[in-house]
């Protein structure tokens, strides 16, 4: 099946279903407010962001010469397979295959301190 335009998936995401596909962020990332980092910068308000904002967090060079903001399709792209987002990332995560899975987790961790808009529907529409 073709994958269809992410704001086709944000349209059906559930953020506690983020929440649950969080549990394997949480191995290395916080996401309270005020939260410190661990072995990966805490991800309160991160969608919406600029990329590698954390002062509190040493990002690698691919992450921080990267530029731009986390906007969906940047945290989808990111989600997706980080070594091919940012070649040369420290993080060793292999990604998030499926497109509502990461849609659910883009939807959770926007609730928690993000800035985004949600997409018009009609521009996920079936293809």
């Amino acid at each position: 099946m073709l994958e269809q335009p992410l704001p086709f998936y944000l349209a059906r995401a559930d953020a506690a279903r983020g929440e649950r596909a969080f549990a394997r962020c949480a191995a290395c990332h916080t996401i309270e407010e005020g939260g410190t980092g661990s072995v990966g910068p805490n991800l309160w308000g991160v969608s919406g962001n600029r990329l590698a904002a954390s002062s509190s967090y040493a990002y690698s060079d691919a992450l921080r010469n990267r530029g731009g903001n986390w906007d969906w399709a940047m945290l989808n792209a990111w989600l997706t397979l980080p070594r091919a987002f940012a070649p040369g990332t420290r993080m060793t995560f292999a990604g998030v295959s499926g497109a509502q899975e990461r849609a659910d987790l883009l939807l959770f961790l926007n609730e928690h301190g993000g800035t985004l808009s949600l997409p018009d529907p009609a521009e996920g529409a079936a293809r």
